[in-house]
Formats: structure tokens, C-alpha cells, sequence
């Protein structure tokens, strides 16, 4: 009988386990297109410190308009992470959908 080798595999590019006792908590704001992207966005991020918000066919005012449900409870180091626009590209022109943005990262600046 012929004996396998053994194979050692590593992923250097893997994400590390080890959090920190200060990082900041991250939340995952957007569109559908954040569904199921967690871990993607936020992982370096422990699971209790992440939390994903997506509002299925939402445009820039809808993800303005929550701002007050995205930050409730949060910290004051908390990192948002706004994936949005997707559903804004084919109803505006560019120049609208910029005043848009500049909306929302004042609101979410506040």
C-alpha cells in the first residue's frame, strides 16, 4: 500500500481571528446588494461588533431617510460602511445623484 503525503494549507490572505479590545463597531449600510456581504465588508470585525442594514431597492434619499434606524444605539467610533446608489443610476443624472451623496454624508456625518 502506498502511504499519502500530508499537505499543510495556509491562506495568507485569510482574514485574522484576533480582534481588538477597542475596535470600533461597523456597520453594513445599503441596498440588496450588501445582502449576504457581511462578513466580506466587515471582517475584521468580531460578529458582536457588525451589524448589516439593507434596504432591499433603496436609493441614496431612502438610505438618508434611515439614518435614524442605522444609528440607533450606536457608539461614537462606530465606522458605516454605505454601499448605495445601485438603484439611483438609471432614474437620475449624474449631478443629481452627487447632490445626493453630498445628503447623505452630511446627514451621516452629524
Amino acid at each position: 500500500m502506498k502511504s499519502l503525503a500530508v499537505i499543510a494549507f495556509s491562506n495568507r490572505f485569510q482574514i485574522p481571528r484576533v480582534t481588538l479590545v477597542d475596535e470600533s463597531e461597523v456597520r453594513l449600510v445599503g441596498d440588496s446588494m450588501v445582502r449576504d456581504q457581511l462578513r466580506e465588508f466587515c471582517g475584521r470585525s468580531s460578529n458582536s461588533r457588525r451589524q448589516l442594514f439593507c434596504f432591499s431597492g433603496a436609493g441614496l434619499d431612502d438610505i438618508t431617510v434611515a439614518y435614524d434606524d442605522v444609528t440607533s444605539n450606536c457608539e461614537n467610533n462606530t465606522l458605516f460602511v454605505i454601499h448605495a446608489a445601485t438603484n439611483d443610476v438609471y432614474s437620475s443624472g449624474s449631478d443629481e445623484i452627487l447632490d445626493k451623496y453630498r445628503r447623505m454624508i452630511r446627514q451621516f456625518r452629524s
